[in-house]
């Protein structure tokens, strides 16, 4: 069993073990930074948190249903906890991988995606931050090919960006990882 075969094996089963073919080297693997399960879900975690809130405010005020307010509560307990399970399902499905002569990402809970694209038809990377996201040390790394108009595929949420940007530019320009 090669060294690249048991980093893919760190994966779950997600991932076939010969997906890295014997002539190739695995310069990078991982999944996004767990802030993904924090941060990927926020919109909705903090509109069920509101809507709870708010729910359970009427609730209480209204006379004939005061006493029942911690269903509202219960309710919206469950559903947040939902959110955060299938975002970190979410978060267990992807998996972005570089080697010296392609760029992978897989991704999908119910329905899985996997991007492949060798490296002498990327052309072009691109590394974009938010805010939130320069605060806890995290950027998605975009992916263009030869004849696309666009970004093919994300890497969402890394940790270190800067790094795995250059690590990823030096694999579309060739330097050195052929």
């Amino acid at each position: 069993m090669t060294r690249s075969s048991k980093k893919l094996r760190h994966f779950g089963g997600l991932l076939p073990t010969d997906l890295i073919k014997s002539d190739e080297d695995l310069l990078y693997i991982s999944r996004p930074s767990l802030w993904y399960i924090l941060l990927g879900g926020l919109g909705s975690l903090i509109t069920i948190a509101l809507l709870t809130v708010i729910i359970a405010i009427l609730v209480m005020l209204t006379p004939i249903t005061a006493g029942g307010a911690w269903v509202v509560w219960l309710v919206g307990g469950v559903l947040f906890l939902i959110r955060l399970i299938w975002q970190f399902l979410m978060w267990w499905t992807h998996v972005y991988i570089l080697t010296n002569r392609r760029v992978l990402r897989r991704a999908g809970v119910l329905s899985v995606s996997i991007y492949e694209a060798y490296r002498a038809r990327l052309q072009q990377t691109q590394m974009d931050a938010t805010f939130l996201e320069r605060l806890v040390g995290i950027g998605t790394i975009a992916f263009a090919t030869a004849g696309s108009d666009g970004y093919d595929a994300f890497w969402v949420m890394v940790s270190k960006p800067h790094e795995v940007h250059q690590l990823a530019s030096a694999a579309v320009a060739g330097d050195g990882l052929s």
